[in-house]
């Protein structure tokens, strides 16, 4: 069934309880993606009175007025904690992977792409095609259980350097409701952005899209600053849900390189993700093994300096629905 405001309260509890708890299925996050011109279905299996399984679908627009759906990360299904729960689990996914695919042929949507579950829980009746990753399916995670000291022994020798570099450098951190001018912050950071996707050759987005980030996803996010003899010289914005920090953004000045402060940021970031009671801190995307001039080698090579175990995520898949118009818009992409 679809879900409507009134049920934000039950669907939000599902999620958090959920075993595969993430932003991206968070109610807020479905109203970001609003206040960005999406529209955005939430969708929902019951049994009794409860939920077993619920997803949030975002539409993205095609060219020549077609759409496809997105489901990222999801559809979740409960905590999975016992055999019984863990077949409840399966079998309500099902239902509501069928209920969505049935929604989104009504509306004329040329596929559904799922990253969150695998593509043996789709029915065969379905045209199931690998898709292209939208989420990063390779990432380092810190578990943010232990303490302070033992994540700084487990980080590389010169991650644990450069942050004691920028104390010693005397950069300053600010979070944002440590700023007088909160949409002051977002433009520092947006400069440093600027500069940030000219130097390592990637696009980013407009400042409005940061600004409705951090407003429509409140306390989930924060936006960390770093400032040097007064400078903004880096900065990162990073969401809190559940209990996963992730690193969402990050940008950094061409000057004052040498104060390592973007190392400082990710410090104060997993400071204040333990703080919040996270237990992991997830740097939400690296360039896979043994993938040789791979276009993230470099936030690579800085990511891996602080630790964390290596994770994978689900493969991403297509749920076809209407065939030649797929095979045409993939091959016009290529």
């Amino acid at each position: 069934m679809l879900l409507k405001s009134k049920d934000k309260s039950k669907y939000e509890k599902f999620v958090l309880a959920s075993a595969d708890c993430n932003l991206w299925q968070s109610w807020a996050w479905g109203e970001f993606q609003e206040s960005i011109g999406r529209k955005v279905f939430r969708f929902g299996v019951e049994q009794g009175s409860s939920l077993v399984a619920v997803a949030q679908v975002v539409q993205y627009d095609l060219p020549l007025g077609l759409k496809h759906y997105y489901v990222s990360r999801g559809p979740l299904g409960g905590s999975g904690a016992e055999r019984a729960e863990r077949a409840e689990r399966a079998e309500g996914l099902g239902e509501l992977v069928d209920e969505i695919i049935r929604f989104a042929r009504k509306q004329g949507v040329v596929f559904v792409k799922v990253d969150g579950i695998g593509r043996e829980q789709i029915s065969p009746k379905f045209c199931v095609k690998k898709a292209d990753s939208v989420q990063p399916q390779h990432s380092l995670v810190i578990d943010l259980k232990k303490s302070e000291d033992e994540i700084l022994q487990l980080m590389k020798q010169k991650g644990r350097y450069n942050i004691r570099l920028s104390q010693r450098k005397d950069v300053k951190i600010k979070c944002k409701r440590e700023n007088a001018k909160g949409k002051t912050s977002v433009n520092e950071f947006f400069s440093l952005l600027k500069q940030t996707t000219k130097r390592d050759e990637f696009r980013g987005h407009g400042v409005s899209y940061y600004e409705k980030m951090l407003e429509k996803l409140g306390d989930q996010a924060e936006l960390i600053m770093a400032y040097y003899d007064g400078k903004p010289v880096a900065g990162g914005i990073f969401t809190f849900y559940g209990k996963t920090a992730v690193y969402y953004y990050g940008a950094s000045s061409d000057e004052y390189r040498n104060v390592m402060a973007p190392y400082l940021v990710q410090w104060k970031a997993i400071q204040t993700a333990k703080k919040r009671g996270c237990e992991t801190y997830d740097f939400l995307g690296v360039a896979p093994d043994n993938v040789t001039n791979h276009p993230w080698a470099g936030v690579t090579s800085f990511k891996k300096k602080f630790g964390g175990e290596k994770t994978e995520f689900s493969e991403p898949f297509d749920v076809v629905l209407r065939p030649f118009v797929y095979s045409a818009y993939k091959f016009l992409r290529v």
